[in-house]
């Protein structure tokens, strides 16, 4: 299903949250306790790493298509994150016809033409979407990468030593990454004497977080992922310190699918939005150029969503299997 547009922003979210024993951490959003304890331990890179840790309810049923909601776990049991989740992958079919044609002229075994490269595209057949078995909707999870003495000073305060207090407020990194950032927390180490906390996220794809038709209103929340990406953004804000991270110290970061959305958040940022400011400090947008996709008209296709789930509006597709969704968005 189709890919980004237009972006709809709205102002909102609290929360807070609470440090556990030794390396747990005890999440609470409006009065639910989480607690999380690390997965594991590379002595080799000297990091622990939190994964799997829950900032959103699983955005299903009514919560389908609608912005973010808080976490309702109780925190009587301990969380240790194991296994591998991921949302639903989306990918629009200009996208696929053109990686097609990227794929047979790269070899420079065919002749490249310009004719020939519209051709291969207009006349591109987009092979049957696959869908990874760690795809869910129940995916608004998040990863904190932390170096281990980082971890440890987590929440301490040094009166006596106010230089290493400061050095404790750290920038930290958020955004989708393909990458393990054990090379770039070394790099902070060792070329710079800084360490930061690097934080991934899991949001919305496709149909399930780029809808943004108007009729979309009428039973959701237009552009989700987006809204996703402020929910984390916020719980950051609340909950980083309890990792040995700073909310003063903010630096969001994406590439290639992430690029966009950092644009779009430094756009909110000077709006007259108040949740937005002071979210972040800082703005990486890796391969910035944001030039025009090629797109179909926004209510255009959501109504060929519908017609895929053979649903009359929104509301309906609300009650749609996950399988039937997750293979819709691929369609």
């Amino acid at each position: 299903m189709p890919g980004i547009h237009d972006a709809h922003v709205h102002c909102d979210r609290e929360a807070s949250m609470k440090k556990g024993p030794n390396n747990n951490r005890q999440t609470e959003r409006n009065s639910i306790k989480e607690l999380h304890r690390t997965l594991q331990y590379n002595p080799d890179t000297d990091l622990y790493k939190f994964q799997n840790v829950r900032y959103g309810q699983s955005p299903t049923g009514d919560l389908r298509f609608r912005a973010p909601q808080s976490p309702i776990e109780s925190g009587k049991v301990v969380q240790t994150g194991t296994g591998t989740r991921i949302c639903p992958q989306g990918q629009p079919q200009w996208q696929a016809k053109t990686l097609m044609a990227i794929g047979k002229y790269s070899n420079l075994k065919a002749p490249f033409t310009l004719e020939g490269w519209v051709e291969a595209i207009e006349n591109g057949m987009v092979p049957p979407g696959y869908i990874n078995a760690n795809a869910t909707e129940d995916c608004l999870l998040l990863d904190v990468h932390i170096p281990k003495k980082v971890l440890k000073a987590a929440g301490t305060k040094n009166k006596e030593n106010p230089r290493r207090r400061r050095r404790l407020r750290l920038q930290r990194r958020l955004w989708p990454t393909l990458f393990e950032p054990s090379g770039i927390l070394a790099q902070a180490q060792s070329a710079f004497n800084q360490d930061f906390v690097f934080v991934t996220l899991n949001c919305r794809l496709g149909a399930f977080g780029w809808l943004n038709s108007a009729k979309v209103l009428a039973d959701g929340d237009a552009n989700a992922a987006l809204l996703d990406q402020r929910f984390v953004l916020q719980w950051d804000q609340d909950n980083i310190h309890l990792f040995g991270g700073s909310k003063d110290h903010v630096t969001i970061m994406g590439e290639p699918g992430g690029r966009s959305p950092v644009l779009r958040h430094l756009i909110a940022a000077g709006t007259k939005c108040k949740s937005t400011k002071k979210l972040f400090q800082q703005a990486i947008s890796q391969s910035p150029a944001d030039i025009p996709v090629a797109t179909s008209d926004p209510d255009e296709l959501y109504d060929r969503f519908l017609s895929i789930l053979k649903a009359d509006n929104l509301d309906a597709a609300k009650s749609i299997s996950s399988a039937a969704i997750i293979t819709a968005n691929i369609t």
